[in-house]
């Protein structure tokens, strides 16, 4: 995530735990999606591609894939990973210059 964020020019940290903990909007469970809205699981995130999928790289296909997110949030929900922790609008901070 944090290699897509900075190819954008924009911050981000590089643990998940501190990504999850960046500045924007909390999303509800119902929230409509935006492209690059943050879902984050225990360990995992994905990044929303549209307003139905997500991308991410995972074991299950052993690759970083775009599918359906509601399809994404059932499956990992059975598996160790948990239910979807939370659900980030970040907001964009642009990367200081040198």
């Amino acid at each position: 995530m944090q290699a897509a964020f900075h190819a954008c020019g924009f911050a981000c940290p590089g643990d998940g735990d501190l990504q999850e903990a960046m500045p924007g909007a909390q999303l509800g469970d119902d929230a409509a999606h935006v492209s690059g809205d943050l879902i984050f699981w225990n360990g995992h995130l994905a990044m929303t591609s549209g307003p139905d999928t997500l991308i991410h790289a995972n074991a299950h296909h052993m690759n970083t894939v775009e599918e359906p997110i509601n399809e994404a949030i059932v499956r990992i929900a059975k598996s160790d990973t948990g239910p979807v922790t939370s659900r980030l609008r970040p907001r964009r901070i642009e990367m200081p210059t040198i």
